[in-house]
């Protein structure tokens, strides 16, 4: 199976070098308490203006506009993209939600449903998988349990396929999302909102991030793929 190769991902999260603004500060100087955080707080946040924090762009190569797959649900929205779906699988005590395949693609799809505010991280910490932060828990990134799920996929279907991560964001808001969706870029991990997960203005709506299925899946492909789950 294909999938891109991953690049190192750059944290968000405040260290004793950078702050979530990116900017590096004096180790006494400007360091940012686990309260501002939480609390989205950066240094330069006086100066910072929310009113302009740009709308996410749906256009495709050459600036043509991305037609967005119609649907009030990610079952919906995958089905009106092309893909035959296996829902609610259990994959080494993970749960999976979705597993979209077409001819030539798979989607690997998990919802992630807390709700709150939440900062996101990317960058492992000693032996530990990232973390995302709320104002009461923690809990290891969404992100990394997307992308050990799809690695799964790796040696068990046709190399003809591409391996797609998809995380669906259905209520949470992730306050560093400006700063942090560069990272899940560089994982090759698509993220996207659903009802009411944000910043919507930050991060696209899943019918605008889901790729078409293109060629559906044929039956005897997707009978393989079911296999693996003995369905």
């Amino acid at each position: 199976a294909k999938r891109p190769a991953e690049k190192p991902a750059a944290t968000a999260v405040n260290s004793a070098a950078k702050n979530m603004s990116g900017h590096d500060v004096d180790a006494e100087e400007d360091i940012l308490s686990e309260e501002d955080i939480l609390s989205g707080k950066a240094v330069g946040d006086d100066d910072k203006n929310d009113d302009a924090l740009p709308d996410f762009n749906t256009s495709g190569p050459g600036g043509e506009a991305k037609d967005v797959i119609a649907g009030n649900t990610v079952e919906e929205i995958l089905t009106n993209a092309g893909y035959k779906l296996l829902k609610n699988l259990t994959i080494e005590e993970e749960q999976l939600d979705f597993l979209a395949v077409s001819d030539d693609k798979l989607l690997v799809v998990k919802c992630f449903n807390d709700d709150g505010q939440w900062l996101a991280d990317e960058v492992p910490f000693r032996d530990e998988d990232p973390q995302w932060f709320s104002e009461v828990s923690q809990k290891t990134s969404p992100v990394k349990n997307v992308t050990n799920l799809a690695e799964f996929f790796d040696d068990k279907v046709d190399e003809k396929y591409d391996i797609i991560p998809v995380l669906i964001i259905s209520k949470a808001n992730i306050m560093n999302a400006e700063e942090i969706v560069k990272s899940w870029e560089d994982l090759h991990v698509t993220v996207a909102v659903i009802d009411d997960g944000g910043p919507k203005n930050i991060l696209p709506a899943v019918g605008a991030a889901v790729i078409p299925a293109g060629t559906a899946a044929s039956d005897g492909d997707f009978e393989k793929i079911k296999a693996i789950f003995n369905r």
